[in-house]
């Protein structure tokens, strides 16, 4: 919808929608195990077949990395109705099965018995192009003509992103790879550039002083030192890109049987995930923390953890933007223009801190475990530049 105001202003509504498929991605189970064979990890035996505590101090081998032909081992593939491998009398995906992997001990395990394609050793489909995304805006735009010495633009957008494709790396998203490649809810989630709210303005103004003007509207000396200035602005403001919180441990049991993805923690539901600094708005990063990490548990071993790999209810700092210009032309000849120019950047010298930034400019992943322990919810980098204020001259001939 379009509007004209008085003032030579045009106003502008408009909604947005947008859906993408075929986005790389890396969700799809290749060798994986099935989830519903996970509580396997948490059951251990004694050599004799009898059931022990995972937690004995001995150390125990959980039932999922044990041998193919351990009795229990076997006892779970009766119930799946494997074959029987002549060659060895024993329940097997298929015949042969021992004999393919007899030089990996690893690949005889039960784990890799039943996964989906056990026949493979590793199987990798890069840049799958299962991913969708979704992304719903409402756009408002007023546009001021030049009139009065003046024109500017001004911009607003409320939007939404959701996208299983950062999934596939860690370059536009900080997760590496699928939460659980069974479970899609777990992978769709905020896209790393979901900003909910952006604004921006922009103008440019003629001050209503010097020749041909409001204000001292006479050639002369005064003229040529205070008239004919302009000022010129751009002003953003956005709102903070979702977090993704990572669950340091890396459960490389998961990964050994093909289920190891972005590691998340469990959230406990009614705890509220940011700190009252976070949301009373009086926030030191001297002393304060982003995250409240009573929110927050490991995940279960041989479990996936129940937070998305982007999470939106604590978001990193919002970026606000001021950049002011004041500039004025002198004409010293027909075809000569002398132009001076003060451009203050980052006028307010705002501050967007976030936690520190890895090697290339990405930041690093909030990580649970205690804020002297891995700097969880801490704040010690600031990727904007500080104010900047520059002089420049320039002659056009």
């Amino acid at each position: 919808m379009q509007r004209q105001l008085p003032g030579q202003i045009t106003l502008t509504a408009a909604y947005i929608g947008n859906t993408g498929v075929h986005i790389p991605s890396f969700m799809s189970p290749t060798t994986d195990m099935p989830p519903q064979y996970l509580p396997l990890g948490n059951q251990c035996y004694t050599p004799a077949g009898n059931l022990l505590s995972c937690s004995d101090p001995s150390g125990p081998t959980p039932l999922l990395f044990e041998p193919l032909t351990f009795g229990p081992a076997q006892a779970v593939l009766n119930t799946l109705n494997q074959p029987v491998d002549p060659a060895t009398g024993n329940r097997s995906p298929f015949p042969g099965f021992q004999a393919l992997y007899a030089s990996n001990s690893i690949n005889l395990q039960l784990g890799k018995a039943l996964s989906i394609r056990p026949q493979y050793n590793t199987l990798t489909r890069g840049y799958e192009g299962l991913g969708v995304s979704t992304y719903h805006a409402l756009q408002l735009k007023a546009e001021k003509r030049f009139s009065n010495g003046l024109t500017m633009l001004l911009s607003y957008a409320w939007s939404k992103n959701l996208t299983t494709g950062g999934s596939i790396f860690s370059v536009f998203g900080s997760q590496f790879g699928a939460v659980d490649t069974w479970n899609e809810y777990l992978v769709k989630s905020y896209g790393f550039n979901d900003m909910p709210q952006l604004a921006s303005f922009s103008y440019v103004y003629d001050l209503p002083v010097g020749l041909g003007r409001h204000f001292l509207n006479h050639p002369g000396v005064v003229n040529q030192i205070i008239g004919g200035w302009k000022v010129s602005g751009v002003q953003q403001y956005q709102s903070g890109q979702p977090e993704s919180i990572e669950d340091p441990r890396g459960d490389e049991a998961l990964e050994e049987v093909g289920n190891g993805g972005y590691n998340t923690p469990n959230q406990l539901l009614g705890v509220p995930m940011k700190t009252a600094a976070k949301a009373s708005g009086h926030f030191d990063p001297a002393v304060d923390f982003e995250f409240n990490e009573a929110a927050f548990t490991y995940a279960p071993k041989f479990g996936f953890g129940t937070l998305t790999s982007t999470e939106a209810q604590v978001r990193a700092f919002g970026y606000f933007d001021e950049d002011f210009s004041i500039l004025k032309d002198w004409r010293i000849h027909e075809s000569w223009v002398l132009n001076f120019h003060i451009d203050a950047i980052n006028a307010f010298n705002r501050v967007q801190f976030v936690q520190y930034q890895e090697q290339g400019g990405y930041d690093a992943e909030p990580a649970i475990g205690g804020p002297s322990a891995s700097g969880f919810g801490s704040l010690s980098d600031q990727p904007n530049p500080p104010r900047t204020i520059q002089l420049g001259m320039r002659l056009k001939w």
